[in-house]
């Protein structure tokens, strides 16, 4: 799939971005990547198909892959075989014919899309895949490999799912539910309910209510900062806290966080620049 992202990072752990000492065992609790809306769940109510991590013939140590992916505005879905540890095995002579179709949410083919022949060798050329773009209709598809060997006759038949879906901007920023009592800490997240990608950076703010407005809050970080890039994957939570305070009096606060949206073909949002998300908490 074209647009992967690399997440760049500099020398910060978590103990670093929560302020040090004292700060893992709240942040285990709260910043640790996990789903937060399974878009391939629509997938699994899909008649089942036979994808097993193990062909049952061949070298034992001969693995393939047909996980069900999610294909975010365009990207590229198929089968590969490989050998355990990027090893090599004995020479292979097997045929591949690979049916890729758009199916219905009940499973049946609405419309054949592809048919792909392939020799295998080995490991190193055994693949194939199929693009899915922005002009398709988004929705399951489904992808049927037979391998046979060079006489023809049948060794297996494998098949996987895949979802293409529109990109969508649905992060919001999280905060531990609290009580929250002055001086404690308080730790805050992003949670990605969308299909685009979030990304971010390190820096964040604390802003306080006065009554009648939003005023920047005296504990609010003033840098410097690293400048590294960090993101949370479609339907995922950040794998680490993105912001930590600890408010020295009562009052209502917010964290404010800036983001910004990528995928594949994308780039990062151009109506009004990046994003801010914010989330409110009560200091009692």
């Amino acid at each position: 799939m074209r647009g992967h992202w690399v997440r760049y990072v500099a020398v910060l752990g978590a103990m670093a971005l929560l302020g040090g000492p004292g700060s893992a065992g709240a942040a285990d609790s709260f910043c640790e990547e996990r789903v937060v809306h399974d878009h391939l769940a629509p997938l699994k109510r899909l008649p089942k198909l036979n994808s097993p991590a193990r062909l049952g013939f061949g070298p034992s140590n001969l693995r393939l892959s047909t996980q069900p992916s999610l294909v975010v505005n365009e990207g590229r879905v198929g089968f590969r075989l490989r050998y355990d540890d990027g090893l090599e095995g004995p020479a292979l002579d097997w045929r591949a014919t690979t049916t890729f179709a758009r199916v219905d949410w009940k499973g049946r083919v609405v419309e054949k899309l592809a048919v792909a022949r392939k020799r295998i060798t080995g490991g190193r050329n055994g693949g194939i895949g199929f693009t899915l773009d922005e002009d398709d209709e988004p929705g399951p598809y489904r992808l049927t490999t037979v391998i046979t060997d060079r006489d023809g006759r049948k060794l297996g038949r494998f098949g996987s799912y895949a979802r293409l879906m529109a990109p969508t901007q649905g992060a919001v920023l999280a905060v531990d539910p609290g009580p929250h009592r002055p001086g404690e800490l308080v730790l805050a997240w992003i949670e990605n309910f969308g299909t685009a990608t979030t990304t971010f950076g390190v820096p964040w703010r604390v802003e306080r209510f006065n009554g009648t407005a939003w005023e920047l809050a005296p504990e609010s970080p003033g840098g410097p900062w690293i400048l590294p890039l960090y993101f949370a994957s479609p339907g995922h939570s950040s794998r680490e806290c993105v912001a930590h305070v600890s408010p020295a009096s009562r009052g209502r606060y917010r964290v404010v966080k800036e983001v910004g949206y990528v995928w594949p073909g994308g780039r990062l949002r151009e109506e009004g620049g990046p994003v801010d998300l914010t989330a409110e908490f009560d200091v009692l």
